[in-house]
């Protein structure tokens, strides 16, 4: 029978970048087999989410059906700065359009370290597509946990040229 303890793991910041250079981001990381979670991703007290702060506010919802209304611009403004996310209703964007691109970013997650790594902001063959992850050890104190890929769209021959084959 196979012994089922984990092994600790000591994380620097030299093991951090690595883990960020070689393409393995936050997911990597969730992926090693840690004890304890290293102090770099504890964050203090007051600065995390704390429910009871938040059961009287909520994350705006936003019509967008009308468009050309000027003051959808301002909302959409609005929330984005003071909540950092907004949910659009009315965008006329099909569930299976939605359900391919949550599928497409399940997929390009689950790609090796390797490929991933040909995404991130050094490596990337268009400023306009970036895999980030929330830390740089650099800069940072604390870290987030979460990965994420960025696209701007300029044409539909950037997108299909230079975009991961899988989005």
């Amino acid at each position: 029978m196979a012994d089922s303890k984990k092994t600790a793991i000591a994380l620097n910041s030299n093991n951090i970048k690595a883990l960020i250079n070689e393409g393995h981001g936050v997911k990597g990381l969730s992926e090693m087999d840690l004890e304890i979670l290293p102090q770099e991703f504890i964050q203090p007290l007051e600065e995390r989410f704390n429910v009871d702060n938040t059961l009287e506010e909520y994350v705006p919802v936003i019509d967008i059906s009308n468009w050309s209304d000027p003051n959808i611009e301002n909302m959409v403004c609005d929330a984005a700065e003071e909540w950092g996310l907004i949910r659009l209703v009315n965008h006329g964007i099909s569930t299976e359009v939605l359900s391919n691109l949550r599928n497409a970013a399940r997929e390009f997650f689950e790609w090796p370290p390797t490929e991933k790594l040909k995404y991130t902001i050094n490596n990337s063959p268009s400023k306009n597509v970036s895999l980030r992850t929330s830390f740089l050890p650099e800069i940072e104190k604390i870290h987030e946990w979460h990965d994420k890929l960025t696209f701007t769209y300029v044409s539909d021959e950037e997108a299909l040229g230079l975009w991961p084959p899988i989005c």
